[in-house]
């Protein structure tokens, strides 16, 4: 049975199922009756193969009960992962740097309407639904601890409230508002303590204590069960005083479900379930590292490798078969509650036009987030670009050309228009300027390697005139017996990231199965012919094995399991001549890529001559440069805190010039902006601003639109000031617990115009369970209409050691004409003063507490000062009782 079908394809199945059950209708067809009442007549339906069989990816058929196949791996971190004409929104720190939840939420209802969308259109042309079915692991709510960690860019903020508030908004957005069914489910990510490094996560495990473990790592987790009710929830990968989260049932159970009260579902991470064994060395074989996953709580094995052995297991006695009835009551639970078994018309998505996706309503709030992410960093008064000031302008950098590098990670879709830096920059300017765009240099290196294109490659056993490589595609990681599928690839460079290589092999003829997503190999061979002589390097990377052999001799041999693995070979080619070409990859578990790319490194090294002439000629240089997405992102972190070192010498040789220079900054890390805070006239920080990005950019720099973003991360002066990545405890972290001098501190952003604050009002005397009102008037006292994120921070006067020394407690982002004036309300709960102790306990204390409410951070230190912004401050007093809000909490030990 097709993936495809699942929601109408499932009802008329399920309608065709009654009479073979000799009753006129099963109680887990009647869409009248409680969920909880159907999911229990379906199992009690079921033996005991069929349960095991639904709590692994993919769910497989049972079609005797009209059961579809059902693949649960869904990705939605700023737009649907995957389709055409999709839309791709800011990257998730992008989102955090908006301070904006309420715009979030109408972010993540528009990926739900484009997810659902495909979802039924695919389905009713017989097509596969892979990736485009109900649910989503997504959003990232690990807190961004460390600036060096590769994934920081798919999280909101390093801090809690923030962090828990934009969680919220965007699983609010994802789930709808249904009273009876879910629009999609959202399964958070990655529970609990896991925020890098990235490239050790498989068997690493963080050392927390009881207070940072409360007051830092879980409050945005607690949020989305409790608040959000999210339908799911991922385990982590990596481990927490000693225990896997895959094995942790002091986190999956005692907190998650006993202390929170979650009732959905617990998947693990994909092949999270197996690295107990092969990672974390934590369990022995298959059956001891199933039960070790399941008897600890998690509910779906996120692979098909471990979980078919509790077959047996049950049998033996080991594992008891009540609790394969909990696990697959809990993912039954979410397949009725998206109404996958029910009539279509009583379901309220299904009838959500294809014409939503990518709709210019979408890209218009793919612009509106993506303006409202900037954040300006630097601004001597260049910026706002005076129109037709600047009559030649240099676009130099290698963010400049290429939209696709503006996404950011965890995005494979293919936006209709998307807009480049040079392409939104270049209509901005107007057609009295001309704008010339230099790449300058690579992203690493002076000259990036490409894809070694079709036109210099020919197949072997290929046709006249054909050009590719032959690939003869294995179901099995040896390259043994037959190929199942043999085809012309044009290229090598290819990234399926979890799924198989070939997804739908009824379409080839020569195909009698398909591919797996794991234990896979392929061999490419043929000719390669260079158009030009010169010495090549030819480059070879991947995930897992891969090896080239070139004239038939192994030069690159990294036959191993590896997330990373790379080779480069040079050699001297000649124009015309052919070289035999064989590369033979393998894939073991988890994501899949594999590339071949080369350069030739005897081309005359122009880049930084061709950027310096180009900029010596024009008015204006805007220099586009930073981290392209898969630089600093899964599996790989960026541990240098810097530009990489061919970007900084380009800026230098820019700067030489003496032309006015605007830098615009890509990437999701906080990186080392010293000489760019000295030398550039602007700086914009872009983050990954998605499809619009190249539109966003430029309405900001010629003053279309007012910055207003906020920095949702600490920018360091050095990664010195910065404790070990591995170091786990919040001393000396994030702006809570960091004591020294920032770059740029948290809540940090400029404006075109200013902002003044007064007529604060603060309950002065309040009960340590009660409630506190906070009220201020912001004016803006500039010459422009703008957006102000108005912060209202909280910190106690007299405070022990191991409390924050403040804490952000309330957000609004508030528009204001020129001269206009608002008042913003706070209502403060007893929540927003408590602090944690040692033991994790969650109290309120009476005493004096500071109230501050502005546009950036109280009283941090840091070199750079939002200068257009203001703040004030007044004091309550709270007196009573201590007032236990948590009190014995578990805690991982």
């Amino acid at each position: 049975m097709k993936r495809a079908s699942v929601l109408f394809a499932a009802a008329i199945v399920l309608a065709c199922v009654s009479p073979a059950l000799g009753e006129a209708k099963p109680a887990y067809l009647d869409p009248t009756l409680p969920v909880q009442t159907r999911v229990k007549d379906l199992i009690s339906r079921m033996t005991l193969e069929e349960k095991v069989s639904q709590i692994a990816v993919p769910s497989l058929a049972v079609e005797r009960l009209g059961l579809p196949e059902y693949d649960w791996r869904g990705e939605c971190l700023h737009g649907q992962y995957v389709g055409d004409g999709v839309t791709c929104f800011p990257q998730a720190i992008g989102m955090g740097a908006t301070f904006d939840p309420d715009l979030l939420h109408r972010v993540a209802t528009a990926i739900s309407d484009e997810a659902l969308a495909r979802h039924y259109y695919r389905q009713k042309r017989g097509e596969e639904t892979f990736r485009d079915n109900f649910t989503y692991w997504s959003p990232n709510i690990n807190l961004y601890r460390d600036p060096r960690w590769g994934r920081g860019q798919e999280t909101y903020s390093e801090d809690p409230y923030l962090l828990s508030i934009m969680g919220v908004n965007f699983v609010k957005g994802l789930q709808g508002d249904d009273p009876k069914y879910l629009k999609v489910a959202s399964a958070p990510k990655h529970y609990g303590v896991h925020s890098g490094p990235d490239e050790i996560r498989n068997w690493f495990r963080a050392e927390v204590n009881a207070h940072d473990f409360w007051d830092t790592y879980m409050p945005a987790f607690e949020a989305v069960v409790e608040d959000a009710k999210a339908a799911g929830i991922m385990a982590a990968y990596s481990g927490i005083n000693g225990v896997p989260c895959h094995a942790n049932s002091t986190l999956l159970n005692d907190i998650l479900r006993k202390t929170w009260g979650f009732d959905g579902f617990i998947t693990s991470d994909g092949g999270g379930v197996n690295l107990l064994e092969v990672g974390q060395k934590y369990t022995t074989g298959a059956a001891d590292t199933a039960r070790a996953a399941l008897m600890a709580g998690v509910d779906l094995e996120n692979q098909r490798k471990d979980y078919p052995t509790l077959v047996q297991q049950v049998r033996d006695k080991l594992v008891p078969e009540s609790r394969i009835d909990e696990a697959l009551a809990n993912l039954l639970t979410i397949r009725f509650r998206v109404g996958m078994f029910d009539p279509p018309e009583m379901v309220p998505y299904t009838d959500l036009p294809y014409s939503v996706v990518g709709c210019a309503e979408h890209r218009q709030l793919a612009l509106q987030q993506a303006r409202e992410s900037m954040v300006l960093l630097k601004n001597d008064g260049i910026l706002p670009l005076a129109a037709g000031k600047y009559k030649k302008i240099a676009v130099i950098g290698p963010a400049a050309e290429v939209a696709e590098d503006l996404y950011g990670n965890y995005f494979a879709g293919k936006p209709t228009n998307p807009v480049s830096l040079r392409d939104g920059i270049t209509k901005a300017a107007g057609p009295g300027s001309k704008v010339a765009c230099i790449r300058g240099c690579g992203y690493v290196e002076l000259l990036d390697a490409g894809t070694i294109p079709a036109a210099v490659l020919i197949p072997e056993g290929g046709q006249p005139g054909q050009h590719g490589l032959k690939g003869e595609y294995f179901d099995n990681p040896r390259l043994s017996g037959q190929p199942v599928v043999t085809r012309v690839d044009q290229t090598i460079d290819f990234n399926w990231g979890e799924r198989s290589p070939i997804r739908n092999p009824a379409q080839q003829t020569n195909a009698p199965k398909g591919i797996p997503a794991d234990d896979f190999s392929i061999r490419w061979t043929g000719k390669l012919v260079p158009i030009e002589s010169g010495r090549y390097q030819l480059n070879l990377g991947s995930d897992d094995g891969s090896r080239l052999y070139f004239d038939g001799k192994l030069v690159i041999d990294n036959w191993r399991n590896s997330a990373d693995n790379k080779g480069a070979y040079q050699a001297d080619l000649e124009a015309g001549k052919q070289y035999d070409l064989r590369v033979e990859y393998y894939e073991s578990r988890l994501n899949a890529h594999v590339h071949l790319s080369w350069k030739n490194t005897t081309q005359p090294v122009v880049a930084f001559a061709d950027a310096v002439k180009a900029a010596k000629a024009a008015d204006l240089v805007i220099a586009t440069v930073g981290l392209r997405q898969n630089m600093s992102s899964e599996a790989r972190d960026w541990p240098s805190y810097a530009l990489p070192e061919v970007q900084q010498k380009l800026l230098e040789a820019l700067k030489t010039t003496g032309k006015p220079m605007v830098i615009v900054m890509i990437g999701g890390n906080p990186i080392d902006l010293n000489w760019e805070h000295k030398n550039a006239n602007a700086l914009l920080q872009a983050w990954f601003p998605g499809e619009e990005g190249g539109t966003a950019v430029a309405d900001v720099l010629w003053g279309k639109y007012n910055p207003a973003g906020r920095l949702p991360v600490t920018y360091y002066k050095s990664i010195d000031q910065v404790p070990d990545a591995t170091d786990y405890s919040m001393k000396g972290r994030t702006y809570r617990y960091f004591t020294g001098e920032a770059l740029y501190p948290f809540g940090y952003g400029l404006s075109y115009t200013s902002f003044k604050y007064g007529g604060l009002k603060v309950t002065p005397e309040a009960k340590t369970d009660g409630e506190v009102e906070v009220a201020a008037t912001v004016t803006n006292t500039g010459k422009r209409a703008g957006d102000e994120v108005v912060q209202l921070y909280v910190s106690k006067d007299e405070r022990p050691d191991y409390a924050p020394m403040r804490q952000l407690r309330g957000v609004r982002r508030v528009s204001l004409k020129q001269g206009e004036t608002k008042t913003v309300t706070f209502k403060l709960t007893p929540k927003d003063f408590a602090l944690v102790n040692g033991k994790g306990d969650l109290a309120v204390g009476s005493g004096t507490y500071t109230i501050w409410v502005g546009g950036k951070q109280p009283e941090a230190k840091s070199v750079a000062q939002a200068s257009t912004t203001g703040i004030v401050s007044g004091k309550v007093t709270l007196s009573g009782e201590l007032n236990y809000l948590a009190k014995d909490r578990p805690f991982p030990q």
